[in-house]
């Protein structure tokens, strides 16, 4: 392979793991902030009634806030595997860490 496009494939897996890992931080700073602020009953009148247990609390969100946190997790699994598995298929990078051998 070329070493343009093998640099290309490198950099490109990097931002795509990169990018994963700085949504998936901002949604877990999001349901964060939820657990300060959300109620702990549901609330039917603004629309409250998606239960979500967080370690035992258990939290009523609206469908929008729902579908932010899920999708903004989704989005940043997928983007982190994709840069893996570019890793792995483009660059060569190994799936296993071979251990230096010891003598005795």
């Amino acid at each position: 392979m070329d070493e343009r496009v093998k640099k290309f494939w490198k950099r490109l897996s990097f931002t795509l793991c990169a990018a994963g890992m700085i949504i998936w931080l901002f949604a877990w700073s999001i349901e964060y902030e939820y657990i300060e602020t959300l109620p702990r009953s549901p609330n039917p009148s603004i629309g409250r009634v998606y239960d979500y247990n967080y370690h035992g609390i258990v939290l009523w969100r609206s469908r929008a806030e729902k579908r932010t946190v899920d999708s903004l997790e989704y989005l940043s699994v997928f983007l982190f595997f994709g840069g893996a598995l570019i890793a792995v298929l483009k660059c060569k990078v190994p799936l296993t860490v071979e251990r230096p051998r010891t003598h005795d």
